[in-house]
């Protein structure tokens, strides 16, 4: 069996992966804690943020032909605004963050170190570029512990930095709001 290869795509040259990106997405939220039921079109309109902006960074990871997991990332300032108001509001910069927008890996793909050679390929990245003094990332909320992955990669929780959205989740007829509570690291 070949080993998962992971690539990176920037900027436009994302745009040939957004139908399987989308796709990858909905198969992933579908799971706890996002419990997401959400549409193929819903999910390509939200990549197109990625497409369109010369400064994003997708890292693929592809078992054969099967793209089987991924993480997104932009400047924040790219981002809509329900994001980095959220950081301008607490007067924090928002020029020097990158957004991480998601990590998603199909399930039978965990725990055999991919999606941290995937979170570690992005990071490097983004350092490459000079120009960020941080991170970031939102998580949906539902209380418990803080044992996630991304504490092990030294990302530190700020509850007071939260933004709501409202989606529909599995066999729900109408949609739920949901806090999402960031996480950001230093460069």
């Amino acid at each position: 069996m070949k080993p998962v290869q992971v690539e990176v795509c920037r900027g436009s040259d994302i745009q040939p992966y957004v139908d399987r990106l989308a796709g990858l997405r909905l198969t992933v939220f579908r799971e706890y804690p996002y419990l997401y039921e959400g549409t193929i079109s819903e999910e390509q309109n939200y990549l197109k943020m990625y497409s369109m902006s010369s400064n994003s960074i997708l890292v693929i990871a592809r078992d054969g032909d099967k793209v089987i997991g991924m993480a997104t990332a932009i400047p924040l300032n790219e981002t809509s605004s329900d994001y980095w108001k959220i950081f301008s509001d607490k007067k924090i910069p928002i020029d020097a963050i990158f957004y991480l927008g998601e990590m998603v890996l199909l399930k039978e793909y965990r725990g055999k170190g991919i999606g941290s050679r995937i979170y570690h390929q992005l990071e490097k990245l983004v350092k490459e570029r000079g120009l960020y003094k941080k991170i970031t990332l939102s998580e949906v909320d539902r209380g418990g512990d803080d044992k996630s992955f991304w504490k092990t990669k030294g990302f530190i929780k700020h509850p007071e930095l939260r933004v709501y959205f409202s989606w529909k989740e599995i066999g729900e007829l109408k949609k739920t709001r949901h806090a999402l509570v960031f996480s950001s690291k230093n460069l």
